[in-house]
């Protein structure tokens, strides 16, 4: 399943959604604790994780699809890395 991540600098909020279900289609989010929100769809399947403050890290501890949103963040790391460059 596609996996979208987003980061706003400025906000210091990782987004991470999976899948085409929207967040808010009806099953309400909940509050993992640690600034870590999780978004469920109508069905109850958890459609997005929203994690405040993450550049001090993100924890995944609990969190529904933590291997699909740790591969993507690691793909999004090397991606970063490849686009920067590695420092000397």
């Amino acid at each position: 399943m596609q996996m979208y991540v987003t980061y706003d600098e400025e906000a210091d909020v990782l987004f991470a959604k999976w899948g085409t279900r929207e967040p808010g289609d009806g099953g309400g989010s909940r509050d993992f604790g640690l600034g870590r929100f999780v978004e469920f769809d109508a069905y109850g399947k958890p459609v997005a994780v929203e994690f405040l403050d993450a550049s001090h890290g993100v924890d995944l501890a609990g969190i529904p699809n933590a291997d699909e949103i740790r591969a993507a963040l690691r793909r999004l790391g090397a991606l970063i890395e490849a686009q920067v460059g590695t420092p000397a």
